[in-house]
């Protein structure tokens, strides 16, 4: 084997051992800020129902939305309260009370506060719960436990890291090749 070949072979050895940590490092940060950001909209949709205040009228009203032509410019913030893409709901003790198109079929099972993973009907869904009792000086029409959820479904996050999985090893080939050239 002449001495062309082996620095050609030693090349394209480097470089996939560089191809593939480089990779695997960018597959890590990007899954990584893809779930902190799913999380923190998750985070913003429950917190934001939370309020003592705008939970009130949520109740009060019976549903996040209202048409244009029945409410008031003071309630108009309804309107944007929620990211009408993240499927939301509060429950009243045991009972729905409130649940926007989309929000999985979950039993009433007992939820803990905080994040948790959960698979339904094949599908993986990532749920940020809160759990509270609210304020007696609160006139929150109800003074059982209230939990609110927001879900995400996590297979749209799968397909994305495949999909980038496959682009980045064709790239790598590539940069393998023409390494060795």
């Amino acid at each position: 084997m002449s001495l062309r070949t082996r620095i050609t072979f030693v090349v394209s050895g480097f470089t996939a051992v560089i191809v593939l940590i480089a990779g695997w490092a960018i597959h890590q940060f990007t899954e990584e800020d893809i779930r902190s950001a799913l999380d923190e909209k998750l985070e913003w949709q429950v917190m934001r129902i939370a309020d003592p205040d705008i939970l009130q009228k949520v109740l009060a009203y019976g549903g996040f939305f209202r048409s244009m032509g029945t409410i008031g410019v003071t309630e108009q913030y309804l309107e944007r309260l929620l990211d009408v893409q993240i499927p939301t709901r509060i429950l009243v003790g045991n009972e729905t009370v409130i649940a926007t198109n989309g929000f999985p079929d979950f039993s009433s099972q007992a939820f803990s506060s905080g994040f948790s993973n959960i698979e339904q009907e094949g599908e993986d869904w990532r749920v940020r719960t809160v759990l509270f009792k609210p304020p007696a000086s609160r006139s929150l029409l109800t003074n059982e436990t209230v939990t609110i959820q927001s879900a995400i479904t996590r297979n749209s996050i799968s397909t994305t890291l495949q999909d980038f999985r496959e682009r980045f090893f064709g790239v790598g080939i590539i940069a393998i090749f023409a390494a060795g050239i």
